[in-house]
């Protein structure tokens, strides 16, 4: 029955869907580093040693070259958390511009998920914690 679906067009489908209809800006007021690599491999350094994931549905930013999100323990109210790190080309530069938020999990906690309910954009030495040792060190996972 699974082998009847058509995963491949469905998936491209959808990956247009989100790119016409759930694109946003890029947040320029995030704070964000600059790390020489290109999205390739920055992609699969992270899944390969720190767990994050892919997911088709999610909002775009615009220029995005790498979505991605990994659980980050627990927020206010007991709510289970993500990081959700997002990175795009430097223009000129064979670098990559990186930003990420944490937030409640989209998995267990849809509604709080969508309404933004405890999203916080990682400062500078955050973003480099969780791309060099895949933790945030902050004083909230402890």
């Amino acid at each position: 029955m699974l082998e009847t679906i058509p995963y491949r067009p469905l998936t491209r489908l959808l990956r247009e869907i989100r790119i016409r209809y759930y694109t946003h800006p890029w947040p320029d007021e995030a704070p964000s580093i600059t790390i020489e690599d290109d999205a390739e491999s920055f992609e699969d350094l992270l899944r390969n040693w720190f767990d994050f994931e892919g997911m088709l549905l999610s909002y775009r930013y615009e220029g995005e070259v790498v979505n991605l999100r990994r659980p980050a323990g627990e927020g206010t109210k007991d709510r289970q958390q993500e990081i959700h790190l997002r990175a795009r080309p430097v223009d000129g530069e064979d670098a990559l511009e990186v930003i990420a938020h944490r937030e409640a999990s989209r998995y267990e906690h849809k509604r709080a998920h969508i309404d933004e309910v405890d999203l916080r954009w990682l400062s500078e030495d955050e973003l480099e914690a969780v791309i060099t040792t895949g933790r945030l060190d902050a004083p909230d996972e402890a």
